[in-house]
């Protein structure tokens, strides 16, 4: 028997494998290959809905370099203009948009960048 994962993140992105049963043969499950994302700030995993703290940081601007990979098998497209978009204090902006499509096993990255008018604690969701 196959063990199939199914999950959904924040932004309806499917986590693992889709399963389609109507029209499907008793006994056998048809099986629709989807993307899987994974987000990494350096080689720190970040979970979903998961916080990264960047630390105290002593200049500026101070850049964030964040990884998205598709660990699926099908193309992971990130739809929207910008692709990325961030909420919350406007200290940090992305500075590099990700690419789309990213294939099946391929990644690619975006860059956050943190740019204080002050020295207050701040917060962006992205």
């Amino acid at each position: 028997m196959k063990k199939v994962r199914v999950a959904c993140l924040a932004a309806g992105i499917g986590l693992g494998v889709l399963l389609l049963l109507s029209g499907c043969k008793p006994g056998i499950i048809d099986v629709v290959n989807s993307p899987d994302i994974r987000i990494k700030v350096g080689a720190a995993a970040v979970d979903q809905n998961g916080q990264y703290d960047i630390g105290a940081v002593s200049s500026f601007p101070h850049d964030v370099t964040c990884t998205i990979e598709n660990a699926g098998l099908a193309d992971l497209t990130l739809s929207g203009t910008p692709r990325v978009a961030l909420s919350g204090s406007a200290a940090f902006t992305v500075s590099q948009q990700p690419v789309s499509p990213i294939a099946p096993g391929s990644s690619t990255t975006f860059t956050v960048r943190f740019s204080p008018s002050d020295m207050a604690a701040h917060g962006a969701t992205v």
